[in-house]
């Protein structure tokens, strides 16, 4: 009894220290780029049931460094989730559909990982831009969530289709 105790122990205990860290910002240093979320949108993803697609107004309040909670073995250099930042406060909702049983509330923020824990900016065009933004520079924000309950535990999928200055 006491060695079935103590092998589960260790089982969850290891079970904790080799699972990614589970954080409210969203990586998107490996989203796909525009002409895939084209693509995307074109296939109809935001009529699907687990999909909702975002489009809206925001201002570009800045970016912060953010460091993990360090709940696993891989927190916080190499967990993906500590970074800089890009934070926007949104303005004006454009568009928001959503299929079925997929979540559909509207944002009041949205934040954007743009660089890894050593502060090594993301090679992609969204970080580019960003990179480039002020504070309270407009921009347009046009992204698609994806849903994946065929898992146990239910993942998101973000991705950023456009990033744009606002005219």
């Amino acid at each position: 009894m006491i060695r079935y105790i103590l092998s589960s122990i260790i089982l969850i205990t290891l079970m904790i220290l080799f699972t990614h860290c589970n954080s409210v910002q969203i990586n998107t240093h490996n989203k796909n780029n525009k002409a895939d979320m084209v693509n995307a949108k074109n296939n109809n993803l935001s009529k699907k049931e687990y999909s909702t697609y975002h489009t809206f107004k925001a201002v570009f309040k800045g970016i912060k460094y953010n460091k993990c909670l360090g709940r696993t073995a891989m927190c916080p250099v190499d967990c993906g989730s500590s970074g800089n930042f890009a934070n926007f406060k949104i303005l004006k909702y454009e568009n928001l559909e959503g299929g079925g049983l997929a979540r559909r509330e509207r944002l009041k923020k949205y934040t954007i990982q743009t660089s890894d824990y050593h502060k090594n900016s993301f090679n992609n065009p969204n970080t580019k831009f960003i990179d480039k933004l002020k504070p309270n520079d407009e921009v347009d924000i046009e992204i698609v969530f994806i849903y994946d309950p065929t898992i146990p535990v239910v993942k998101t999928i973000e991705k950023v289709i456009s990033i744009k200055k606002s005219h």
